[in-house]
């Protein structure tokens, strides 16, 4: 058995967005191998760039409730991977399994967030960095676009697009 570092993350975010996430903060590659055969709701997150790998468990039951865990051997590294994941969706991290402490890492997107839905919106779909106050209202206009178009009817869609009528 060996040290492992761990992250605790809330379990509304999905396997999906938390890839987009490792994607964006460690500029890598990353490939989602499902582990299902093994254990329900078990993935492993390879970062083949840099030679590393992310146990993923979704619904982990804890005494803090259900959560998903993200586990990675412990050295300077996995540490660093984690924490940059926390800094940006928040959760409780663990730098050392053995020693059983932990630290609450309140990430620039956890539920104490007023928007926490448009802001996981904006970061997952259009990429903006957690603290582009810009870039958020940029998106939620552009997701307000695409609803009110996706509501209007035929007839006024074309209109505004200056086609007939």
């Amino acid at each position: 058995m060996s040290v492992d570092t761990k992250l605790y993350l809330n379990t509304r975010w999905g396997i999906d967005d938390i890839a987009i996430i490792i994607k964006r903060t460690q500029d890598t590659k990353l490939e989602i191998e499902s582990n299902h055969s093994f254990a329900p709701g078990y993935f492993t997150f390879k970062l083949p760039d840099i030679g590393r790998m992310i146990q993923v468990h979704s619904y982990v039951q804890t005494p803090i409730g259900t959560v998903t865990l993200l586990s990675m051997a412990a050295n300077e590294q996995g540490h660093k991977i984690l924490k940059d994941i926390a800094e940006v969706i928040g959760g409780l991290f663990m730098d050392n399994d053995c020693d059983g402490k932990c630290e609450l890492i309140t990430g620039k997107l956890s539920d104490d967030d007023k928007l926490p839905y448009f802001i996981k919106y904006a970061v997952i779909n259009d990429g903006i960095k957690p603290d582009n106050i810009t870039g958020l209202l940029d998106s939620m206009s552009a997701w307000y676009d695409r609803c009110d178009d996706e509501n209007k009817p035929p007839i006024l869609k074309m209109r505004d697009r200056g086609i007939g009528i």
